[in-house]
C-alpha cells in the first residue's frame, strides 16, 4: 500500500470547496496549488506553471502522475473528467478524500499493530532483566546469607582439634 503525501486529503478538500462555491477546475487548481505548502499542493502548482507554458489543462494534469506518482492519477481522472465531460467534480473529491482518509488510517492501524512486536526486544533485554537485578537477586542473596548463618551457628567456631573420646591408635 503506498502511503498519500500528509497533505492529500486536507488539499483535495480545498479543491471540493473551492469547486463548490463556483470556481472552475483550472481556477480551484491554481488557487489550492498558491495557498498550500505540502507534495500535493506542490504538485497542484506545476500543473498550473505547465497551463501557464501553454500546455493544455488536461495534458498538465500528467504532472500529477510525476510528482504523486499512483496517488497523483487518483486525483489527476476526476479533475480531467470534470473539465472534459462538465461532470460535477466535487462528490468524486469528497469521496477521494475519504479513501485518502481511510487509508492514512489503515496504514497507522497497521503500524500500530507492530508495536508489541517491535518492543519486545527491549522488554526481553532491559526490563526483565533490570526487574531480576533488583527484586530477585536481593531476595536471594538475604536468604543465603540466612543459610550460611544457620550452618555457621551449629559448626564449631574454632580450629578443628581431634575429640577425646577417639583412640590415639594403637599402643
Amino acid at each position: 500500500m503506498v502511503e498519500p503525501p500528509p497533505d492529500l486529503a486536507a488539499t483535495v478538500d480545498l479543491l471540493a470547496v473551492a469547486v463548490g462555491a463556483g470556481a472552475t477546475v483550472p481556477l480551484a487548481v491554481a488557487a489550492v496549488g498558491a495557498s498550500g505548502s505540502g507534495p500535493t499542493a506542490g504538485a497542484l502548482r506545476s500543473v498550473t506553471v505547465a497551463v501557464g507554458r501553454g500546455a493544455g489543462f488536461v495534458g498538465a494534469l500528467e504532472e500529477l502522475d510525476r510528482a504523486l506518482g499512483p496517488v497523483g492519477r487518483e486525483l489527476r481522472i476526476p479533475l480531467a473528467s470534470a473539465v472534459t465531460s462538465g461532470s460535477p467534480v466535487g462528490p468524486s473529491l469528497r469521496r477521494l478524500a475519504d479513501q485518502v482518509r481511510l487509508r492514512r488510517r489503515r496504514l497507522v492501524e497497521r503500524r500500530i499493530r507492530r508495536l508489541p512486536v517491535l518492543l519486545l526486544l527491549p522488554l526481553c533485554g532491559l526490563v526483565l532483566p533490570a526487574f531480576v537485578v533488583l527484586t530477585l537477586v536481593p531476595v536471594g542473596l538475604v536468604t543465603a546469607r540466612e543459610l550460611d548463618l544457620s550452618v555457621v551457628d551449629g559448626a564449631p567456631t574454632g580450629p578443628a582439634t581431634p575429640s577425646a573420646t577417639t583412640s590415639p591408635g594403637p599402643p
